[in-house]
């Protein structure tokens, strides 16, 4: 064998050897540093559980170590869905015996996003009593992350000031509208979404009337059914299309007349949800206006209003039955498509 090559597949050998043990080596750190996590997370959780002498100790660690913050900010929702929020107080009052409390409100104005995200996130699991005030600023923060986790933890807080806090920030645009509205969809967030609704009056902001509709469609609370039964009358487009949609789930027999009268607004968006709406909340006298409807000159109009219709028993089906063989081919298409629909979920 040449001796230049017995060198050079020695030092090959030699250095295939060495990335390996490199590599050997990064797994056993890194299996030693999981196993330590696990351990770590075992034990707070089993402390949360119990609420035992060694809780205090455990949460005394997150007022100096970030790491120990987040490992309190992952143990606790998990706990809370086990047990649930019943555990909360316990940690709480360990949370202000240990100096948590205060060490998160210095935290939350930390020069650093990731430990301003973390302290308000912690601030909303433990529920602090100051929570809102604390949090609250962090929607105006540079972070979009943290504003992020602020509108998280102010929903979490379930506060009136909070929800105004929220309400504030959708007026604004500190962040996309939805992100904002999803944390406004409990009933919790009802008064002073219609407080503010109130406020704005009929003329004004039909972005803020828009949104606000949404969070009251998502809670389903009947409590918002008049301002939304008000909002449809709007004179912005946007406000009348979400008070349309959210009266599916927050309507009732009063709201019937409203959404008929609807199937005829100039927009055919508020066309197109009113129809739906009237199906949701199973309007079986709505069976002859949604039956026009078929004949709208929108798509989505027709389309929803057929959908309508099968859900409206007998009577929305005969209707549907005689639109296949009626001298309207778009009209057809949408009622052929709805009962075929309907037959297969049967």
């Amino acid at each position: 064998m040449d001796p230049t090559l017995g060198v050079f597949l020695a030092l090959s050998a030699a250095l295939n050897a060495l990335l390996a043990g490199v590599v050997v080596a990064r797994k056993l750190r890194r299996d030693r540093w999981e196993r330590r996590q696990l351990g770590r997370l075992g034990d707070l959780g089993r402390a949360v559980r119990s609420g035992g002498s060694d809780l205090d100790s455990l949460v005394r660690r997150a007022v100096r170590r970030r790491s120990a913050q987040i490992d309190l900010a992952t143990v606790l929702p998990a706990v809370v869905r086990e047990r649930g929020v019943g555990v909360i107080p316990s940690v709480r009052s360990a949370a202000l015996r240990t100096g948590l409390g205060p060490a998160l409100a210095r935290r939350v104005r930390s020069r650093r996003p990731v430990v301003r995200g973390t302290a308000a996130l912690l601030i909303g699991h433990l529920q602090l009593a100051d929570g809102t005030a604390l949090v609250a600023p962090l929607l105006d923060d540079r972070d979009s992350d943290v504003r992020l986790v602020a509108a998280r933890t102010l929903g979490a807080l379930q506060t009136p000031e909070s929800a105004a806090a929220l309400i504030d920030a959708v007026a604004v645009g500190r962040l996309m509208p939805d992100r904002l509205i999803e944390r406004l969809d409990g009933r919790w967030a009802t008064p002073v979404i219609l407080d503010r609704l109130a406020a704005l009056g009929p003329e004004r902001d039909g972005a803020t009337q828009a949104a606000l509709a949404r969070a009251l469609g998502l809670s389903g609370d009947e409590r918002g059914e008049a301002a939304l039964l008000e909002l449809l009358g709007s004179p912005h487009a946007e406000a009348r299309v979400s008070a349309a949609r959210a009266l599916a789930t927050c309507g009732s027999a009063a709201s019937h007349a409203a959404l008929t009268s609807a199937l005829a607004d100039a927009s055919w968006e508020v066309r197109a949800q009113a129809a739906m709406a009237l199906g949701a909340l199973g309007v079986t006298a709505a069976v002859l206006p949604l039956s026009r409807a078929l004949n709208d000159a929108a798509w989505w109009a027709r389309s929803n209003a057929a959908t309508a219709l099968s859900g409206l028993g007998t009577a929305g089906n005969l209707a549907l039955q005689r639109a296949t063989v009626g001298n309207d081919p778009y009209a057809a298409e949408c009622a052929v498509e709805a009962l075929e629909i309907s037959a297969r979920a049967s």
